[in-house]
């Protein structure tokens, strides 16, 4: 029977501590183990967006004896159905990489240069290394729910032999309705030394107050019902566009929570993006690998005229390509890249044993599908 019991109690707690969690993005096998390719397929990312919800649920239980709260003890605004509120409490904006099908490349290398083979490619075939480490990913927020407050059902646990034998709903609101008043003349007795039996200090008085206490409030939740309250991390992804600066992130409802973005029972909460104009010039006469210069967008979550959140991301998509020259790959050089997983960008460039933190280069001409870039000696 002890085992039994810290098996429960283990389950209860194990559920009441679930809170938010992150997860790494999956890796591909040309990750896990880097193949030495004569030639490799790639794309560049887009930036995407995770809109991490936290929000609290507050569902009401309606009692028992619900119907008879007005005629009985006076309450009007009791609620006689089961229902949900839902409200926001935080936002949180976490930028991820998704392939853009628009941007696909080809890399030959020349198989006189040992230096430049080992490519590692993300799950959707986008760049993150050659010949150098990976790249962080993004952790993304897990979907999560965390229980604050249980529905207290103890007031059957006070029911009165008269209301257990009562032969229809009425009878048993008059028997529950008397056992209040019960109480609340006994209290009363006690706060005035009029009681049959007083306590004999203050600390026994205390404790009597309370138990009464107890035992009326969990007789009225008969009739005014009771409440549970839980904590949702909830998720929505959201993928900008260089033409649309403005849109609905996600639709969010009082009655159920996160809906659909196209269900009208949920109000809208919008995105917009400002962006300083690309200005870069094209190059067109350079070989080398194409790879993203992400522009730094504001991206601001509004509810109507209140702004929710407001962070500057790197965006792909909104930025520039270029390409780096062939000269950084070189046998002399033995050059190591590392880009982002999030916008393409180049994270680090190591040239044999010194490390510099990437410069990008001239931008190029926009991308074509399907391009090839040959790695040439010098």
């Amino acid at each position: 029977m002890k085992r039994v019991l810290i098996l429960l109690f283990s389950i209860v707690l194990g559920f009441l501590s679930v809170t938010a969690q992150v997860v790494r993005q999956n890796l591909s096998s040309e990750q896990q183990k880097p193949v030495a390719l004569k030639s490799v397929q790639y794309r560049l990312p887009k930036t995407a967006l995770q809109i991490a919800i936290t929000a609290e649920r507050t569902t009401f239980f309606p009692g028992e004896l619900s119907e008879y709260a007005a005629s009985y003890l006076d309450l009007t605004d009791v609620m006689t159905e089961q229902c949900d509120n839902w409200r926001i409490k935080s936002l949180m904006l976490t930028p991820y990489g998704i392939a853009d099908e628009s941007k696909s490349y080809t890399i030959k290398f020349d198989p006189e240069n040992s230096s430049s083979g080992f490519v590692k490619l993300s799950s959707d075939h986008c760049l993150l290394a050659i010949n150098g480490d990976l790249p962080e990913l993004p952790q993304l927020i897990k979907p999560a729910t965390s229980l604050l407050q249980a529905a207290d059902k103890t007031g059957s646990t006070y029911r009165t032999p008269l209301m257990l034998q009562a032969g229809s709903k009425e009878e048993m609101a008059r028997a529950a309705y008397r056992e209040i008043c019960d109480i609340r003349r006994k209290r009363s007795s006690l706060a005035k030394g009029e009681a049959d039996y007083m306590p004999v200090d203050k600390e026994q008085m205390d404790v009597m107050l309370r138990e009464l206490e107890r035992e009326e409030n969990a007789l009225l939740k008969l009739f005014t019902g009771t409440k549970q309250i839980e904590t949702h991390i909830l998720t929505t992804n959201y993928v900008p566009s260089r033409d649309k600066t403005e849109d609905v992130a996600f639709r969010f409802s009082k009655y159920y929570g996160l809906t659909a973005k196209d269900d009208v029972s949920g109000t809208p909460y919008k995105i917009k993006f400002e962006c300083t104009p690309d200005t870069l010039a094209n190059v067109n006469n350079q070989e080398g690998v194409v790879y993203c210069i992400p522009a730094n967008v504001k991206a601001t979550i509004t509810l109507g005229t209140k702004q929710l959140l407001t962070t500057t991301v790197p965006m792909a998509q909104f930025g520039h390509t270029a390409k780096l020259s062939n000269d950084y790959f070189d046998n002399n050089f033995g050059t190591k890249i590392t880009y982002s997983p999030v916008n393409g960008g180049i994270l680090k460039i190591e040239k044999g044993e010194k490390t510099t933190t990437a410069v990008s280069p001239a931008p190029s001409a926009s991308p074509n599908t399907n391009r090839t870039t040959i790695f040439r000696r010098k």
